[in-house]
């Protein structure tokens, strides 16, 4: 038989619908809606809809995750949120959320970021305001306002940087009097240099 339960000292929670739900002690002003096996434990103002085997605990508040299966917010992880996906994971972080994917995980103070898609993706270590979209087995460490786009086994700890595997340009404008060109350094690292650095040193012009 399904079983629906919201434990003692629960204030203002509900369970709508669903099966094998639970509401346990100390979760205040939250919600499950729908869904098999859901879980919410010692957190306010949260709530699961629909999905398998979610759970938001310890002290997890103002969270949410819609969807999905075997996901979970976790430990202090303020205003969060993950949205479908499978086994995807926010941990002790503020402010971020997952959509989609698989195994991915925020965590160790990760803030205001974002993974979008993609499986066994990480942001963590204070990472601030940082995105990881797509790709699998990435991996963005400490680094602040930096993104990571596509690609597979990528490490980023450099802050204000967007990494990249390979980058194709469809078109590109030709533009003569341009007087500087991108370059590659050894590191990957997109510099440019003037168009007159290139002149031979006999004071001849590059054709």
């Amino acid at each position: 038989f399904p079983v629906t339960i919201i434990c003692y000292n629960s204030g203002n929670s509900s369970i709508l619908s669903g099966r094998n739900n639970i509401i346990y002690d100390n979760t205040d002003y939250s919600a499950i809606i729908s869904g098999q096996e859901n879980r919410l434990n010692r957190t306010t103002h949260n709530s699961i809809v629909a999905g398998c085997c979610n759970v938001i605990c310890q002290f997890s508040h103002k969270s949410s995750i819609m969807g999905g299966h075997c996901n979970s917010i976790t430990i202090y992880s303020y205003n969060t949120s993950i949205i479908g996906g499978y086994c995807n994971c926010v941990d002790y972080s503020y402010n971020s959320s997952i959509i989609g994917g698989l195994c991915n995980r925020i965590y160790s103070s990760g803030q205001e970021s974002v993974i979008l898609g993609g499986c066994n993706n990480v942001i963590n270590e204070v990472a601030e305001r940082t995105s990881i979209i797509g790709g699998c087995q990435n991996e963005i460490y400490g680094a602040k306002n930096s993104v990571i786009l596509g690609g597979s086994n990528l490490y980023l700890s450099v802050s204000d940087t967007v990494l990249v595997p390979k980058l194709r340009i469809n078109t590109v404008q030709n533009s003569p009097s341009d007087a500087q060109i991108l370059t590659r350094g050894g590191s990957g690292d997109v510099n440019y240099r003037t168009v007159a650095s290139l002149q031979p040193s006999f004071g001849g012009i590059v054709n």
